[in-house]
């Protein structure tokens, strides 16, 4: 039969998703260390390509939080049990705010503590060019879904 994976609290999912040429194309895979439970994290901040990467624990909550990333036109944004807990809309090339910093602050300063609540590690939302992520050099550890290979991969959170 087929097999499926199935989250759990050390391994969750991870999906990019292509934005700018409106391809379709997704990749998915397994992350490593991430921790989220209950939920997912999208995030269209994602160097060098910057298209939409989203982490899991349920399909439903990232596909909530992709359509989010589109409806802002990019950013980050944080669903809890089928909810949106919190966006911080980036309408500018998925990157930047055109809306004062005093907003940028108020809404990582809702949703990083509510991440960290759901169990994404605090070094997580460190920048890779601060040396952030779950595994060494900024990445995280993911396995591909159809080689089986594990590789690094280095995505930028909060």
């Amino acid at each position: 039969g087929e097999k499926y994976f199935a989250p759990d609290g050390e391994y969750q999912k991870i999906a990019v998703i292509e934005r700018h040429k409106n391809t379709g194309k997704m990749g998915v895979g397994i992350i490593k260390g991430y921790g989220i439970r209950g939920g997912a994290i999208a995030s269209s901040v994602s160097h060098d390509s910057h298209n939409i990467i989203v982490v899991g624990d349920n399909d439903r909550d990232m596909a909530i939080a992709v359509k989010e990333m589109m409806r802002t036109q990019g950013g980050y944004t944080l669903v809890c049990n089928g909810e949106i807990y919190g966006t911080l809309p980036l309408p500018v090339m998925g990157l930047m705010s055109d809306a004062g910093y005093e907003s940028v602050n108020e809404a990582l300063a809702k949703m990083i503590p509510k991440a960290h609540e759901m169990g994404v590690k605090r070094h997580s939302f460190a920048s890779p060019a601060r040396g952030g992520g779950p595994q060494s050099g900024g990445g995280v550890l993911i396995k591909s879904v159809e080689s089986g290979e594990w590789r690094t991969m280095y995505i930028s959170n909060f």
